[in-house]
């Protein structure tokens, strides 16, 4: 008895195992909330460039840049007042800049400069001035209304966010400055949650043991519900927070533009834990979550018998339903994030259910095979059920958040260029509709855009010429920077063909890019400066190609304005993939569209400045004639100062109608005039009777405006 009695004394001081373990399982799941936190602010929050990176992404949001825009507007008005009979006008503007490339370089690099001095502790206050707001909004208003353009302010700057002064604004930086000093907490509670984990299986008898593992895989799943739960809370009360609708949608945008991937990492945090628990507990030989589903929903709808629960209860309730009615999409998101969550773990208690049940079939057959001996029954599939489940689910979400649109083309064409008619027709005595600096749209973030939008677009639309111009430029942070070649164009040249103001403004934004020399120089797709806008090269001309896959009939013409050494143009074209679609026999006599297409050699390309040295690289005024490309007025462009030769000899089989008028920024008004199908129709007769041969390339600007396609169907007799 004495003895009996000395080892009850001994376990009594033992701490009560259980308990332990479960206070390590809750550990752990804190300490992983803290991990994901924490080291989600490190990577995106506190680190200076991806916090600038964020900066440009929102502004690329519709309701961001419209809100934005609307700022700017605000601000120009307030110091002009005499603008406010414009200031629809403006604001549609002002949206289109702020999405543009250049905007968002400038806001990024304030966003940059604004953390940087907060985090770095250089001062107590940090504001986010966008300079050259108002001067890149002055050159966009141009296009539209010269008059109101002028009287902006031109010195005008617009602080878009002021953190100078107030509770709210010292609190910020007082936080920020907080995390800075606690860098690496996440690390550490990421390794402290690890610990937590494995003493809390140690200390758990090895029969339990999967109870413990199914436990953490709980615990895991419910911080990621919870950090769900919480950015869906945040993304309602910070809408909830605005005085207006679109600022409400403006800051909702701002909210998923940097805890987007946090909603993310939680996800994969709630399905990881529901894979762990689903291989730790999948025992029985029919799925059990379901019924479990469907037990708890009972339970929940059946009223409690005490009168403080059934009170709590239709509080609770009262409360969900006011909640759903206030803020419905967000209830929706909810919804749909729990529903898809309850699929998963569906699925993933169907699979390790089959596994166990092949696990338990197979140790039924070696023990029988033992004559009786007793074998265990072994983990069989579920390890493996287990990484394969997670490894699809993985792949959905990833999926679901970086799914791409697809490209909506239309089906092949038939014959050459969309008739059996002209595959028998030389190419220059075809009429191909065009575009002038094809690459130019506000969708590839182009301030003074020429086009209504893309190359694909273009191409799709029935545009079979493009006129691009090649530049060598490096990438900064803050945009592309232009490398003025030795011999090539001077500022003074290229002042000549975009215009003085629009140099004025290139040059204040390589100010700001901010480039001290070094860096990779590729070659982009720009109009004098690339800090006006840039297009990789390379990805750009892969989209020709990839699109010429799709269209084996389509016969294209591509003329570039070359800032670059041939070699340059030729490795590119080679990396895009492009040269495999380019002709490369000789263009005397000038082959037929039917030849191009029977050799699937459909590109014929033009180089305006040095083609030497590349065989397929054809000097473009040998080859090709064009009209004057200087003409300020559709006046002047459509009467006989628009068909005489500008460039070029008679001798050249190729005649190119510049069918744009010049202007800086470029004018879409002149474009709806001089685009009109009766106009290029009318042009286009008049010059073939001035300067002989037929009308070749028509090159337009805003291609959307008016009918350059269908007046080259016409031409052609196929219209």
């Amino acid at each position: 008895m004495r003895h009996m009695h000395g080892r009850a004394s001994v376990s009594s001081i033992r701490p009560p195992r259980p308990l332990l373990v479960h206070a390590l399982v809750g550990l752990a799941g804190l300490a992983l909330a803290v991990a994901a936190l924490a080291l989600y602010a490190e990577r995106v929050l506190f680190d200076s460039h991806r916090f600038a990176d964020r900066v440009e992404t929102a502004l690329e949001q519709p309701a961001v840049a419209r809100e934005v825009g609307g700022t700017l507007a605000d601000t120009i008005v307030e110091a002009r007042p005499d603008l406010i009979a414009v200031e629809p006008l403006l604001r549609g503007v002002a949206e289109q800049v702020v999405r543009s490339a250049p905007f968002r370089s400038l806001a990024g690099r304030a966003a940059y400069q604004a953390h940087a001095t907060v985090f770095d502790r250089q001062h107590d206050s940090a504001v986010l001035i966008v300079g050259n707001g108002a001067l890149l909004v002055t050159q966009a208003l141009e296009a539209a209304d010269p008059a109101a353009a002028r009287r902006i302010p031109p010195q005008l700057t617009s602080a878009l966010v002021s953190l100078e002064d107030g509770t709210l604004a010292q609190a910020f930086v007082d936080l920020a400055q907080l995390a800075d000093r606690v860098e690496g907490i996440g690390v550490v509670a990421l390794a402290l949650a690890g610990l937590c984990a494995v003493l809390a299986a140690a200390l758990t008898p090895r029969a339990q043991r999967t109870r413990t593992i199914a436990q953490l895989g709980w615990a895991t799943a419910v911080v990621g519900v919870l950090l769900i739960l919480a950015i869906e809370a945040g993304r309602a009360l910070l809408g909830g927070l605005a005085a207006t609708q679109e600022q409400a949608d403006a800051l909702r945008a701002v909210w998923s533009t940097f805890l987007g991937d946090l909603e993310v990492w939680s996800f994969a945090l709630a399905v990881a834990g529901l894979v762990l628990v689903a291989a730790a507990t999948s025992k029985a030989t029919e799925p059990t979550l379901a019924r479990r589903a469907l037990a708890l929903a009972r339970r929940a709808a059946t009223r409690p018998r005490g009168l403080p629960l059934r009170v709590a209860r239709a509080l609770a309730l009262i409360a969900l339903g006011v909640a759903i009615a206030t803020a419905p999409l967000d209830a929706l998101r909810l919804a749909t994030i729990a529903a898809g969550l309850f699929v998963a773990a569906l699925g993933l208690d169907e699979l390790m259910t089959l596994a166990q049940r092949r696990a338990g079939t197979a140790a039924a057959g070696a023990a029988g095979s033992l004559a009786g001996v007793p074998v265990e029954p072994r983990l069989g599939l579920r390890p493996f059920a287990a990484l394969v489940a997670l490894a699809v689910v993985g792949a959905i979400a990833v999926s679901a958040i970086g799914v791409s649109a697809a490209t909506n083309d239309a089906p092949p064409e038939a014959g050459c260029n969309g008739a059996q008619a002209l595959c028998g027709k030389r190419l220059d005595e075809v009429a191909i509709p065009a575009t002038h600096n094809s690459f130019s749209s506000p969708q590839d973030g182009f301030l003074l855009a020429n086009q209504d939008s893309g190359i694909p677009a273009q191409l799709r639309g029935g545009i079979r010429g493009l006129l691009i111009d090649m530049h060598l430029g490096v990438r900064t942070p803050q945009g592309v920077y232009t490398v003025l070649q030795e011999g090539g164009k001077s500022r003074a040249k290229i002042e000549q063909a975009i215009g003085p103001a629009a140099t004025r403004t290139a040059l204040r934004l390589r100010q700001q890019i901010g480039y001290r020399g070094g860096g990779d120089e590729q070659v982009y797709l720009c109009h004098g400066f690339c800090e006006l806008g840039a297009l990789d090269a390379v990805k750009a001309l892969a989209q020709i190609r990839d699109w010429l896959v799709l269209q084996p009939g389509a016969v294209l013409v591509i003329s570039i304005e070359d800032q670059v050494p041939p070699a340059r143009v030729a490795d590119a074209f080679e990396r895009s993939g492009l040269l495999d679609f380019v002709w490369k026999g000789p263009v005397r006599p000038v082959p037929t569209l039917g030849e191009m297409v029977d050799r699937d050699a459909r590109v014929l390309v033009f180089g305006e400045e040095d083609t030497h040295g590349v065989g397929w690289y054809h000097d473009q005024f040998t080859y090709v004639r064009d009209t004057p490309y200087d003409l300020p007025s559709a006046s002047a462009l459509l009467s006989l100062q628009g068909c005489v030769v500008g460039r070029g000899t008679s001798a050249s089989p190729f005649l190119l109608i510049n069918q744009f008028v010049a202007g800086d920024p470029p004018r879409i008004g002149p474009a709806r005039i001089v685009n009109r199908r009766d106009a290029i129709l009318a042009h286009a007769r008049a010059c073939r009777s001035a300067l002989g041969g037929l009308p070749g390339l028509i090159a337009v600007d805003f291609w959307q405006q008016g009918d350059v396609v269908g007046a080259a169907r016409v031409l052609n007799g196929v219209g």
